[in-house]
């Protein structure tokens, strides 16, 4: 498991058992993908979707996490301003 954890990273796109393997795979090395602009992409009800298969099954830490702060650690690129994150609400149906 911990070569798992330390040589890859998995995206999820429609694929709601990959948050409830967030044991196996680790909670830092899974992210959410739209596949946009294609036209299979689950864009423009990624977030919608994102909430039905995570709502009461991962924490919002770990959606956070999900959504943006491993993919800026992989890729190293910055977070998403600070008034974005504040204004974001994670878990909410708003």
């Amino acid at each position: 498991m911990e070569l798992l954890r330390r040589s890859f990273w998995f995206a999820s796109l429609e694929d709601p058992s990959a948050f409830r393997l967030l044991e196996v795979v680790g909670e830092d090395r899974l992210m959410v993908e739209s596949d946009y602009p294609h036209g299979d992409s689950t864009w423009p009800d990624t977030q919608a979707l994102l909430r039905s298969e995570t709502e009461g099954v991962i924490s919002p830490a770990d959606i956070r996490k999900v959504c943006h702060e491993n993919a800026a650690a992989l890729f190293r690129h910055p977070l998403p301003p600070a008034d974005w994150l504040a204004a974001s609400v994670v878990g909410s149906a708003s």
